[in-house]
């Protein structure tokens, strides 16, 4: 067999696996995402993200997480809302604070597709440190820790992190954190 047979075989074998890959979906709390699925579609389908599309929903940005516009969700799941302060969220989800809920929300998104790489790299050139800004216009200092965790700290300066990563979406990509990232507007 010649060498430009065995190399398209293993091309061949190595586009088939990725593309198994991504079709299969990564498991985020139990739930397989779809990656032909939206970023909304694939959190409202999983229960330990209700509090987050509750957020969502009540804020009016499902459209956000719902159109082809790709974006980064930076998902806080149920046990991270748990960890909030009593009554935080009550007050929150109040009609007269739809604006803030909408910053708090929108202090998860950040525009385009950005995988756990892109984040360390930025973290790389920024010697140890990167800022990313959120859609809702606040920024969030990115870390890596010394056990390699990727660790974000919010405008009040909680910090949270990136626990399971790159799960891709039809329109971004998923990073599960684990504590609620708080704008210091809030």
């Amino acid at each position: 067999m010649s060498l430009k047979v065995i190399f398209g075989i293993i091309l061949f074998a190595a586009w088939l696996s990725t593309g198994y890959a991504q079709s299969a979906g990564k498991s985020i709390d139990g739930v397989v995402m779809q990656p032909t699925k939206t970023a909304f579609d694939n959190l409202s389908a999983n229960p330990n993200f209700s509090v987050f599309i509750n957020a969502i929903n009540t804020a009016g940005l499902s459209g956000t997480l719902s159109s082809q516009t790709p974006v980064t969700v930076l998902a806080a799941n149920n046990k991270a809302f748990a960890k909030l302060p009593v009554g935080l969220l009550d007050t929150l989800f109040k009609p007269e604070n739809k604006t803030k809920l909408a910053i708090l929300v929108n202090g998860h998104l950040l525009a385009g597709k950005i995988t756990s790489a892109d984040i360390a790299q930025r973290i790389k050139n920024g010697n140890g440190s990167a800022r990313l800004i959120t859609l809702a216009g606040t920024s969030l200092t990115a870390v890596i820790d010394t056990n390699r965790n990727i660790v974000l700290t919010d405008g009040s300066g909680n910090q949270s992190v990136i626990s399971r990563f790159n799960a891709v979406q039809s329109n971004g990509i998923v990073h599960t954190v684990t504590s609620v990232l708080m704008p210091a507007v809030l």
